[in-house]
C-alpha cells in the first residue's frame, strides 16, 4: 500500500502542468532607477534614452532598458544593448496576458531620432526585418 501511494504521489508531482511551469519561469520584474518607464505616455527617465543615442553616435558601448506598461498594466520590457557596432534589441512581452506573450531579439545598426510635435520619436534602423519603433 505504501509503495502504491508513493508511486501515485510521484506521478502527480512529475505531471504538473507545463503552462503553470512556463509562467513561473518568467522572472519577477524589478524596476531599476535607470529604467525608462512609459506609463501610458507618462515617461520617467527619458533622458537615459537620449544618453544612449549619444553613446551610439560616439561608438561607446551602452545598455538601456525601457519598460512600457499596457492599458491593463502589464509590463513590456525592451532592452537595447550597443556593443560598439550593433544594437541588440530584446523585447519581452511574456508578462502581457492579452498580447502575444513573446520574447524576441533582433540586431540593428543604428537609432534614429525625429522631433514630432514637441516630442522625440526613436526608431531603430538597419534591423533584421522592419524598423523597430520604441
Amino acid at each position: 500500500m505504501k509503495k502504491y501511494m508513493f508511486l501515485c504521489l510521484l506521478l502527480l508531482v512529475g505531471c504538473s502542468t507545463t503552462q503553470e511551469n512556463w509562467e513561473t519561469a518568467i522572472p519577477e520584474l524589478t524596476t531599476l532607477g535607470t529604467d525608462i518607464v512609459d506609463e501610458q505616455g507618462n515617461i520617467k527617465n527619458g533622458s537615459f534614452l537620449e544618453e544612449f543615442e549619444e553613446k551610439v553616435k560616439q561608438g561607446i558601448k551602452s545598455t538601456v532598458r525601457i519598460i512600457t506598461y499596457t492599458e491593463e498594466g502589464a509590463p513590456i520590457v525592451t532592452t537595447l544593448d550597443f556593443d560598439g557596432e550593433n544594437i541588440t534589441t530584446t523585447k519581452d512581452e511574456r508578462r502581457d496576458s492579452n498580447g502575444l506573450r513573446e520574447f524576441s531579439t533582433v540586431q540593428c545598426k543604428k537609432i534614429d531620432v525625429n522631433e514630432v510635435e514637441r516630442s522625440l520619436d526613436y526608431r531603430l534602423s538597419g534591423c533584421e526585418g522592419d524598423k523597430w519603433v520604441l
